[in-house]
């Protein structure tokens, strides 16, 4: 049975709604007739959200400062910069806001905005991960199963994966899984691999679905 090593990469959303314009569906269009001061009026919510992100965030909001680290990664009201996503973010990790925190694992463990640092990643996932926060404790756990920027910790990794399984995450549910299939940092333990299997299978994991059906 193949393991799935690779941890969540994709960061969490924006936190707060921004306007958004296209199609429900990409293979349709609109037929609605749009006049140009309607493209206009589009252009300034987003404009008027990031100059009223940014005075708060600049006051030390935590969630202000994680949101406007967002608009300049999505480039909304501002230019993209990842360099500067990183700062906004690591002003609300400071206060210890828990997306902050895992944003800046991500960036620091794939070197976007920041240099590479597995260490400084590992570190950020930790204090993400003892707030119970499920995806960094999924790629905390894939780290110690690596040895990426801590000492290589099978017992750990199982740890980590199980206490993301609990939360329900189907990739951490279907990796205990594989330890438990193959008594890495747990009792080897068939039927309890097939239950957390099953339960990452049973939303749509296609890696547990596949194991499952070999098994």
């Amino acid at each position: 049975m193949k393991f799935k090593k690779i941890g969540v990469t994709i960061m969490l959303s924006f936190t707060t709604s921004l306007l958004t314009v296209g199609c429900t569906n990409e293979n349709e269009i609109s037929h609605e007739t749009v006049d140009q001061v309607k493209v206009d009026d589009i252009k300034e919510p987003i404009q008027e959200k990031f100059n009223q992100t940014m005075a708060l965030a600049e006051k030390g909001d935590a969630e202000a400062q994680y949101n406007l680290g967002w608009m300049y990664s999505n480039g909304e009201g501002v230019e993209s910069d990842e360099t500067v996503t990183a700062q906004w973010f690591q002003k609300a990790a400071d206060q210890g806001h828990i997306k902050a925190l895992y944003n800046l694992g991500v960036m620091y463990r794939d070197g976007v905005g920041v240099p590479q640092d597995d260490i400084k990643a590992a570190d950020y996932f930790l204090k993400a991960a003892d707030q119970g926060y499920a995806p960094a404790q999924f790629n905390l756990g894939t780290l110690y199963f690596e040895g990426r920027g801590v000492p290589q910790d099978d017992i750990k990794a199982a740890d980590y994966f199980l206490k993301a399984a609990d939360q329900g995450v189907a990739d951490a549910q279907y990796n205990i899984g594989y330890m438990y299939y193959h008594g890495r940092g747990v009792a080897q333990d068939t039927n309890i691999a097939k239950e957390w299997l099953k339960k990452s299978a049973d939303q749509g994991f296609k890696a547990a679905q596949e194991s499952l059906s070999a098994m």
